[in-house]
């Protein structure tokens, strides 16, 4: 399979209909350990909440193994499927972005392939739709916003962090150490073009996990995953 940004890249919607598996209970007990915890406090094998860790929380809490598109279909109900960074950029500025896209992408997929490394996008959201709902799909409870901090390959899979604020700098270097400790390649993280990507403290953190990932900055001036979520708050 290529590389390249898949169509949901580009924030093409979709949804799945299914069967309910959890009640209302678990689903909002479930949300609140996603927001509050990351997966070793539940003796998971990862560092970051993905997919998998989800499904894995489900089938050691509730004893429920979910079919592939019910487990999307809940982590998209809860709010943890967030717009692709690429898709808020290219709405934010789309000329620059498609400009971008054949001249600068191009040469990034030419050297992550020479390099052998993965490319992925760092972005952020606030997370609106954290409530429970009865079987009418009535919200019954809700909770202050949380943020979500994450990265995505553009095969779609992501690893992620929930924030109660949003996240400084030495929060989000700290959620890319955790990134690349699970990967076995190097990555090649597409970030927003912003001061915090570009400050001494970023570049020397940078230089010291080289071997691990490099960023290269979308064009322009762009929001920082704590801009970005605001925004998208907003608009949602």
């Amino acid at each position: 399979m290529s590389d390249e940004p898949q169509p949901r890249a580009l924030g093409a919607a979709h949804t799945h209909s299914h069967k309910r598996r959890l009640s209302d209970e678990q689903e909002w007990s479930l949300q609140a350990l996603i927001r509050a915890t990351l997966p070793p406090a539940h003796e998971l094998p990862c560092v970051l909440w993905s997919k998998e860790a989800v499904r894995d929380l489900i089938h050691k809490e509730y004893g429920e193994l979910l079919p592939e598109r019910t487990l999307v279909s809940y982590i998209e109900r809860w709010g943890f499927a967030p717009e692709r960074p690429l898709a808020t950029a290219h709405k934010m500025d789309p000329l620059h972005i498609r400009a971008w896209m054949r001249s600068d992408y191009p040469v990034i997929a030419f050297q992550s392939k020479e390099q052998k490394a993965t490319i992925c996008w760092l972005g952020g959201s606030v997370l609106r739709n954290m409530w429970s709902t009865d079987g009418n799909g009535k919200r019954i409870r809700a909770v202050n916003d949380h943020q979500i901090l994450f990265v995505v390959s553009n095969r779609g899979n992501m690893v992620w962090k929930v924030c109660r604020s949003s996240p400084s700098m030495q929060e989000t270097l700290a959620f890319l150490g955790k990134v690349i400790s699970e990967r076995k390649r190097k990555l090649f993280l597409i970030v927003p073009n912003t001061a915090m990507f570009k400050s001494d403290v970023c570049q020397q953190w940078v230089w010291k996990h080289q071997k691990q990932i490099e960023l290269h900055l979308l064009p322009g001036k762009r929001s920082t995953p704590s801009e970005q979520m605001r925004r998208n708050g907003h608009g949602r």
